[in-house]
């Protein structure tokens, strides 16, 4: 019994570090160093890209709250199971992962998670 408590919480110990250090990986993502967007991708605008998943439940109201604070923008949603291309150019691992490029494709902002709208909004252009 002692010995399967220990493989449970050693098992347990290893999941929170992989968590935490993917979270940090994440974050560690200096949009500036990521490519421009490819061709078939970025618009003649501004664009935004929302990278999803068929069952991300807060990519929905990621991208209506992108919608109202940018209308002018070109809003772009890409499931990453269509384009695992993409994802990994672009660092993504976690659903919805956003990024905002300018007019010419280059990112200027990378999003990670259920963005608030002030992060949304203080993406300057």
């Amino acid at each position: 019994m002692t010995r399967l408590l220990v493989v449970v919480a050693l098992g347990a110990a290893v999941w929170v570090l992989a968590s935490r250090y993917r979270a940090w990986r994440d974050a560690n993502v200096n949009p500036l160093d990521l490519p421009p967007l490819p061709g078939d991708v970025a618009g003649p605008n501004a664009t935004w890209v929302v990278f999803t998943t068929e069952y991300c439940a807060t990519c929905g109201p990621v991208k209506e709250r992108i919608a109202r604070i940018d209308p002018t923008a070109d809003l772009i949603e890409i499931d990453v199971a269509d384009r695992p291309d993409l994802a990994r150019r672009y660092h993504v691992r976690t659903a919805p992962t956003v990024l905002f490029a300018a007019a010419n494709g280059r990112v200027h902002a990378r999003f990670v998670g259920n963005v608030p709208d002030d992060q949304l909004a203080s993406v300057r252009r």
